[in-house]
């Protein structure tokens, strides 16, 4: 079997890996960042080609037309993720990116009310008072002349705004170091060693019999064990709160009783959501809403440090912005250049080097007949330096993403959030944290290179 395997592109009339080719990319993965391993096999075997993941054949595919056909017009033949992000505890099983058929559906649907216009701008100033706690750190340390690690103050602010958000509390997590969620967090972000997360992916059935307990129990058993003590909380309350974790509690409203089952989290109700499954979805929004968004403030701040043209730019067009309508939800849509440096920023150094989807019905890619159980790779980091599609591909550009460039930019070659009915649902979110710290933080500070920067 394995031997037949290994042999399954020779024949199939696309670029691929031999089983050598093969083990030298597992070895990589190993040894070197993530994008720079997706890039390099990009720039040597090309936009299509044939790889493997374990011993599943997979397609890797960078062309955007064949991209429209996998991701869009054929989502139905490619809606799950694959068999390697399945693996792992009850909980985790849950998260909406594990999710198949009815089970995404339904989680999809119940979570997408969260990210309308209209939620997003009742949250306006909840992140503007988080970003304004990050302005003054940064002030004090510039008055006091003392160095300050900008990454751990965007961590702070992410991690607090991700803890409005889902929870409605207001979290200083610099300066309570003891509160409970920050000792769940820590337990989550240093439970899964990279080297496992390599494994998971390259030898998923290996991984299955090793650490069938992705992540550690205990690690998600102490997130189980806040949310449920938040749950309590709001059920005492007489009226309701404005956060992710009331919408999910109300959905349980006329659709029966929720109940637990133990740690599998069963579904009693059509519209109900168990225990675990609100878990799941409050351990995504942490994993997601903090580590996505601190890097992404953090490396946009950095850029435009570098390029001091670009910085002024964003600054009379924030000073434009706030003298016209005041600090308020509506100004941010006079930001359009600080937006593009943002989605610039997402290009360069992308919340995901790659993303995968799995075969669920016999279909045709490329020539390539595709049986279920086969996977796709979209090797986001090779498509977003790719020169046919963002010309100096390393340069820091944001004209690319401004509205007049629109019609440049070539549809499904800008992946940050991924693409499709199955793309990042919480997107919109995702922009507005950053643009709205970024915003307070240059209505009030400029941000210059060290005479010798650290380049990431």
């Amino acid at each position: 079997k394995i031997r037949r395997t290994f042999t399954f592109w020779n024949d199939k009339g696309v670029p691929y890996q031999t089983f050598w080719q093969y083990l030298r990319v597992v070895y990589d993965l190993y040894t070197k960042p993530l994008h720079e391993v997706v890039r390099k096999n990009y720039e040597t075997y090309g936009r299509v080609y044939g790889s493997y993941q374990g011993i599943v054949p997979t397609l890797v595919v960078g062309d955007p037309d064949l991209l429209s056909d996998v991701l869009v017009k054929d989502f139905k033949s490619f809606s799950d993720r694959t068999e390697a992000q399945k693996v792992g505890n009850e909980v985790w099983k849950k998260l909406i990116m594990n999710l198949s058929g009815e089970e995404w559906r339904r989680a999809r649907n119940i979570l997408s009310p969260a990210f309308t216009s209209t939620k997003l701008k009742t949250i306006f100033f909840k992140l503007y008072h988080i970003a304004g706690r990050a302005v003054t750190r940064m002030e004090n340390a510039a008055m006091g002349e003392q160095p300050l690690a900008v990454n751990e103050v965007f961590e702070n602010c992410a991690m607090d705004s991700t803890a409005a958000l889902m929870y409605g509390i207001d979290l200083d997590s610099f300066g309570d170091l003891d509160h409970p969620l920050l000792h769940c967090c820590e337990k989550l972000f240093s439970s899964v060693a990279s080297w496992q997360l390599v494994m998971l992916f390259t030898m998923p059935s290996v991984y299955k019999l090793l650490l069938p307990g992705y992540p550690p129990k205990e690690s998600t058993e102490a997130l189980r064990k806040f949310v449920s003590l938040m749950i309590e909380e709001k059920q005492k309350k007489q009226s309701k709160d404005d956060d992710i974790l009331q919408m999910l509690l109300d959905t349980d409203c006329g659709e029966g009783d929720r109940k637990e089952s133990g740690a599998k989290g069963d579904i009693l109700g059509k519209g109900a959501m168990t225990l675990d499954e609100i878990t799941a979805q409050a351990l995504l929004f942490f994993v997601a809403g903090t580590d996505t968004v601190m890097s992404s403030m953090t490396y946009a701040t950095y850029f435009l440090a570098l390029n001091p043209q670009c910085q002024e730019r964003v600054l009379a067009e924030i000073d434009a912005a706030v003298e016209k309508r005041g600090v308020m939800y509506e100004s941010l849509q006079d930001m359009p250049y600080l937006e593009a440096c943002i989605k610039e920023t997402m290009r360069l150094y992308s919340p995901d080097s790659v993303t995968m989807r799995m075969c669920t019905n016999e279909t045709t890619v490329a020539g390539v007949r595709f049986k279920p159980g086969m996977n796709i790779d979209v090797p986001i980091a090779g498509v977003h330096y790719d020169p046919e599609f963002f010309p100096d591909p390393e340069k820091f550009q944001p004209e690319r993403f401004l509205p007049e460039n629109k019609g440049n930019l070539k549809p499904l070659t800008f992946l940050a959030f991924g693409a499709g009915p199955r793309n990042c649902v919480g997107m919109r979110l995702g922009i507005l944290q950053v643009k709205v710290a970024l915003a307070c933080i240059l209505e009030h500070l400029k941000v210059f290179k060290l005479l010798k920067p650290h380049v990431p």
